[in-house]
């Protein structure tokens, strides 16, 4: 499987493109049972051809989108921000989206990320819904901590992970 970062650059770039708005789609609406339909409409209605082709020509300038193919069919999606806050530069993940769950998809690309940013960034968030179980098990393992709830949304844990105290665990992979 074949990890990379969505650029105008990659193969098969304007297939991708065109896929990634339906792919978003269906996998936000498998998340039906963890996630309100508000929250997941919010995301439809902005994740368009636009906002990954912008994202592509690095338009879009705090958000990165990883993609997990093989056979040049598109596996997973982890779509990232990146913010300031005071002296810290926060990794934020807001999705990873994988076709198949339970095949490793989710762990490669978090594990590529990890890798991406480690030298960037000092701590890696994320949110997860708290009847998402598996996700929160992924993260677990991955050696992520529950921090909190996020104050905004008690149904949603917040996990950390510090880049700074972990770099040779992610260098070992």
């Amino acid at each position: 499987m074949e990890i990379t970062n969505l650029t105008t650059g990659i193969k098969n770039y304007e297939f991708i493109v065109a896929s990634l708005p339906e792919y978003y789609r269906t996998e936000l609406q498998n998340l039906r049972e963890h996630y309100s339909l508000e929250k997941i409409g919010k995301h439809l209605l902005t994740r368009d051809r636009t906002y990954f082709e912008r994202v592509a020509k690095h338009e879009e300038k705090t958000r990165r989108v990883l993609l997990a193919l093989e056979d040049a069919n598109l596996e997973g999606v982890l779509e990232s921000s990146i913010c300031k806050e005071g002296r810290f530069q926060i990794a934020n993940i807001l999705w990873v989206l994988a076709r198949k769950k339970g095949k490793g998809v989710g762990t490669l690309l978090i594990r590529h990320y990890l890798n991406e940013v480690k030298e960037s960034c000092n701590i890696v968030a994320l949110s997860v819904s708290k009847t998402n179980s598996n996700a929160a098990r992924l993260y677990e393992r991955l050696e992520f901590k529950y921090t909190c709830n996020r104050p905004d949304d008690p149904t949603m844990k917040v996990y950390t992970f510090n880049l700074s105290s972990q770099k040779e665990k992610i260098d070992k992979g």
